[in-house]
């Protein structure tokens, strides 16, 4: 939601198998050289403890770096946790839960978007980021982003996307991450027709060989009304799980109300605040 031309929010609120409780709340305000916000996180998992998490960032407008069609911005945030499990020596997890605090300030480079042929471009960001957490958590770790887009005409999109992160910029990173983590990410979004929408996404991760897919196919009866079909799959461990389901939706202002079905759930619930394709 938009409180004024510079002030925004957002709130998101879930109860998944109807048990589990998750909510989270942002707010963001615009000013002429930088912006600043306020996130927060509540959890309250079936058969756990309720947890509240936060940020404070500050962050810099993208600014041109001379004539080179780079850019940059930073961002400073301040983070905190109101139960944070510290990872022992022997990678377990202590079972007495502390608060958090801590210290992170990101530096992202934009690279400029090159074509190679008719709808094909290229697009670089190489990041680095400094962390400090009172546990004694501290560093630099750098990562960067290479994706390649390509327009199938006017009606669909293909995207590969690799990603490399040093990882442990963040207090509950796990120890078997500590040498970085590196994945890919494939996505496409087809117009079939002036009714029939479809997208995709598939992440595969190179360090461990886990797996997430999503995929989506709504029809639209009228600028406000839809019916869709959509499914996931994760896969971690060797350990597989599929979920699909189907929606209808109808768009009140500019948000969806929707009633869906899933498999996972095995009943009716339903949504509010998504946005219409």
């Amino acid at each position: 939601f938009r409180l004024s031309n510079t002030l925004s929010g957002s709130l998101y609120a879930a109860m998944p198998r109807h048990k589990d409780a998750y909510l989270n709340g942002a707010l963001a305000k615009e000013f002429k050289k930088f912006d600043i916000g306020l996130q927060t996180f509540y959890a309250r998992p079936r058969g756990g403890k309720s947890n509240v998490q936060g940020s404070f960032y500050a962050r810099l407008r993208p600014k041109e770096i001379g004539n080179s069609g780079w850019s940059s911005t930073v961002t400073a945030t301040l983070v905190g946790m109101q139960k944070f499990y510290p990872q022992l020596a022997d990678g377990s997890t202590a079972l007495q839960s502390r608060a958090l605090l801590g210290q992170t300030i990101s530096a992202n480079f934009i690279g400029p978007t090159y074509r190679l042929w008719k709808g094909a471009s290229l697009d670089a960001t190489v990041s680095a980021t400094a962390y400090n957490y009172n546990t004694g958590k501290r560093g630099v770790s750098p990562g960067l982003n290479f994706g390649f887009q390509q327009f199938l005409g006017k009606k669909a999109m293909v995207r590969l996307d690799y990603t490399y992160d040093k990882g442990n910029t963040t207090p509950y990173s796990s120890g078997y991450y500590a040498n970085g983590t590196n994945f890919l990410n494939a996505s496409a979004q087809f117009n079939m027709g002036s009714k029939i929408y479809t997208s995709f996404l598939w992440s595969h991760s190179l360090n461990d060989g886990s797996q997430f897919g999503f995929s989506t196919l709504d029809y639209y009866f009228t600028d406000k009304w839809r019916a869709g079909l959509f499914a996931d799959y994760t896969r971690f461990d060797d350990v597989g799980f599929l979920n699909y389901g189907l929606s209808l939706g109808r768009l009140v202002g500019a948000r969806e109300f929707s009633l869906n079905w899933d498999k996972d759930r095995n009943r009716f619930y339903v949504e509010f605040g998504n946005f219409f394709n």
